[in-house]
């Protein structure tokens, strides 16, 4: 379906590329925030994990340090080392070490009970030598195990020793710490203590803490068996053991029975045989970022209505003038004069109205314009054209003809023929340049070679030298000008600044770039102009020398110089009385044609 009105087109536009922006931006945002926060909040997850861990050794190094200090005790190393004469000695001896390990365990609260076993697997306590609790000892898996490992101290899994068989149903209420007790003299074996430790007391902080920060923790040993867990009702339905096992990474999803759920693992580092792992529902790290995600769809949902309702009124605020501009121009193009538009707004449709308003009241003042054009492009085409007949009236004074000739005559009655032969070959040079009627442009290389001409045809005539000094750079020597501009100002610097003065004088013609002019300059040191003359000389108000070249006036050239390079070319002349004279002028160099 096409949709024909400009109004109804400019609201879906802006409706849907609102909304676009919206929903990518948003969701962009969304996505960007989401992982960041789940990021931030597995970051505490890892803090957290590394502070139970800590305060878990903490508990571990106590029960290192317990068992430490039995085994530095001296007293226990001297009894041991005693010798059993009979069965009264051998059950002091007992009783005297298990007096000494008593004391420890009552000690600490964390600690039910220690006890030396020898090598014999004989434990040094008459209560315990007496039945069931000899049986127990005897049935004691965990230490068979120790011993058999080699390992000079480990951890037992949770047991009931010394109190129960371990084959009982129940849980687990102790934890043994193996310690191998080694002569001070010889280092020799002589046995091992049994530090056996409350599991609730060893583990209560480790509890605590994953209580609140966990929906379930473990302690696992190296073998994949768990030493302690904390686990709420849910997580306990659905986390079983083999999958705890499974757990390869340091963190990670964990899917269970189709449940993702986050899992950090820390080993420790005083015990490495342990390490804690702790999980919790990869839903709950996701809760602040559900929250936000229902805020924004709400938040959008509410954000569409409005730019609905603000598209609508926006669309036509700004497609009324332009429909109202439309029907103007549609009375325009019937050839009627539609009446001037009202803006309404500030914006850029006032000013799109204001400027059709102020077209339709130019268009007559463009035609007035256009006819005024015309009449000044005629006039300036006539003035053209009599300069062209004033340049071609005065292409030779005959006075100069005349004033030449004589001076030939005069040549040729001394007999000075190389001077005849030079005149000659300098007036057949201005004739050629003043008859080629069709090449109104030269070189200023051209234009040298005349002024050069005229210079050797006066400097016989008046049996004088002129100093005329060229400053004239390479790259000039191309660029076409106007023929004859450079030599009636130089002739007019002779006739009227240097012959008057009746002593030495120079000419300097300057032709220089100067960034995006050509500079032309020709000065003399002669007896300049005073200032009051200068503006009749540029209007033609004065005559020029009778015995000149070609009668081209200042006036002519400044004219010539405006008509084809504009105003700003024309004729600028500077003088002193008595110092000399300064004609100068500026041709734009993008108006400046070069020699092919």
């Amino acid at each position: 379906m096409r949709i024909k009105h400009l109004r109804n087109k400019y609201f879906l536009f802006i409706t849907v590329l609102t909304i676009g922006i919206i929903v990518i931006l948003g969701a962009i945002s969304i996505t960007i925030f989401s992982n960041a926060m789940l990021k931030e909040v597995k970051t505490i997850a890892d803090q957290k994990i590394q502070i139970i861990s800590s305060d878990l050794e903490d508990e571990l190094k106590n029960v290192f340090s317990m068992s430490e200090r039995v085994l530095n005790n001296q007293e226990l190393e001297r009894r041991l080392l005693l010798e059993e004469k009979n069965y009264e000695s051998m059950y002091e001896k007992m009783r005297a070490i298990s007096e000494i390990t008593r004391a420890y365990a009552y000690a600490d609260v964390g600690i039910n009970s220690i006890f030396f076993m020898d090598k014999a697997h004989q434990i040094y306590d008459p209560f315990y030598m007496i039945s069931p609790y000899k049986e127990i000892i005897d049935q004691y898996e965990a230490y068979r195990d120790f011993k058999t490992s080699g390992a000079y101290s480990a951890f037992s899994l949770p047991t009931n020793f010394p109190s129960k068989f371990d084959t009982e149903p129940g849980n687990k209420s102790t934890i043994t710490f193996f310690e191998m007790y080694l002569s001070k003299n010889d280092y020799q074996e002589m046995g091992t203590i049994l530090t056996n430790v409350k599991i609730d007391y060893l583990f209560m902080t480790f509890r605590n803490a994953c209580k609140t920060e966990f929906h379930s923790a473990y302690v696992v040993d190296s073998a994949g068996n768990v030493i302690y867990r904390v686990e709420d009702h849910t997580s306990k339905e659905v986390i079983s053991i083999n999958s705890i096992n499974k757990l390869d990474n340091q963190s990670g999803i964990l899917n269970v029975n189709d449940k993702d759920f986050y899992y950090i693992k820390k080993g420790l580092d005083s015990y490495s045989d342990w390490q804690i792992i702790g999980i919790m529902e990869y839903n709950h790290l996701k809760t602040g970022t559900n929250a936000i995600l229902k805020y924004y769809y709400v938040i959008g949902l509410l954000s569409v209505i409005v730019i609905i309702i603000a598209s609508f009124i926006f669309a036509k605020r700004i497609t009324k003038p332009i429909l109202s501009l439309k029907a103007s121009m549609d009375i325009l193009a019937t050839g009627e004069w539609p009446q001037p538009l009202v803006p309404t707004t500030h914006d850029e449709i006032r000013s799109l109205i204001e400027g059709y308003n102020n077209m339709l009241a130019e268009q007559q003042k463009l035609i007035e314009q256009i006819y005024l054009e015309q009449e000044d492009k005629k006039k300036k085409e006539l003035e053209t054209v009599e300069l062209k007949l004033d340049l071609l009236h005065s292409q030779i004074n005959p006075h100069f003809i005349h004033n030449t000739l004589h001076t030939m005559q005069y040549l040729l009655k001394i007999n000075k023929t190389e001077g005849l032969l030079e005149i000659l070959t300098s007036f057949n040079r201005l004739l050629r340049f003043n008859m080629s009627i069709d090449k109104t442009f030269i070189t200023l290389k051209e234009e040298k070679l005349c002024i050069d001409s005229y210079i050797k045809i006066l400097e016989y005539r008046y049996n004088q030298e002129f100093c005329v000094v060229y400053e004239l750079d390479e790259a000039c020597h191309h660029f076409m000008i106007p023929k004859l501009i450079l030599q009636p100002l130089v002739e007019n610097a002779i006739y009227h600044g240097i012959i008057p003065k009746k002593s030495e004088g120079k000419v300097i013609i300057s032709m220089r770039l100067d960034g995006s002019f050509l500079k032309i300059k020709v000065e003399d040191n002669g007896v300049g102009i005073e200032t009051n003359r200068i503006k009749d000389i540029l209007l033609n108000k004065e005559k020029g020398n009778s015995g000149s070249f070609n009668q081209i006036g200042i006036h002519n050239i400044d004219k010539r110089l405006r008509l084809i390079y504009g105003e700003e070319a024309g004729l600028r002349i500077m003088s002193a009385v008595g110092e000399g004279t300064v004609v100068s002028f500026n041709i734009p160099l993008d108006q400046l044609e070069s020699e092919q």
